[in-house]
């Protein structure tokens, strides 16, 4: 699905140590497809190009990105794509749906509470799912 696009721009408005990891894992998986990318903190600022995709932490940055869309006559999924972080049902009808990347919160809760009731303190990943919509 990536060979469609030519570059991948990560906007990331914040670079504490969580979203530090972000950068990094986005950077190794673009490195090893491989093809070009950009991490930026200001998507306004950024210069858009017709194939290229945009993975958004930020719903105000999603909006933009729709917005621009829009007003440039790109279709999403085709001249643009969007992968947003963290689902919500909303996210599932926005401009006929946009892609998302989000953790399993049925299994993080399932975790904590297996952890609060055994009394175990333990760092534990917890799985990602990608639900694939009409943005990518």
């Amino acid at each position: 699905m990536v060979d469609k696009y030519q570059r991948m721009v990560l906007v990331i408005r914040h670079q504490n140590s969580h979203f530090r990891d972000i950068v990094t894992g986005f950077r190794d998986f673009c490195k090893q497809y491989p093809i070009d990318y950009f991490v930026v903190n200001e998507i306004k600022s950024f210069e858009i190009k017709p194939a290229d995709t945009f993975i958004v932490v930020d719903d105000r940055d999603l909006e933009f990105l729709v917005r621009y869309s829009i007003d440039k006559k790109m279709v999403l999924g085709t001249n643009l794509g969007i992968i947003s972080y963290n689902e919500t049902p909303l996210k599932g009808i926005i401009a006929t749906g946009i892609t998302t990347i989000s953790t399993d919160f049925a299994q993080m809760g399932k975790s904590m509470a297996e952890m609060v009731l055994s009394g175990k303190r333990e760092k534990i990943d917890n799985p990602f799912i990608m639900h694939v919509r009409n943005s990518f």
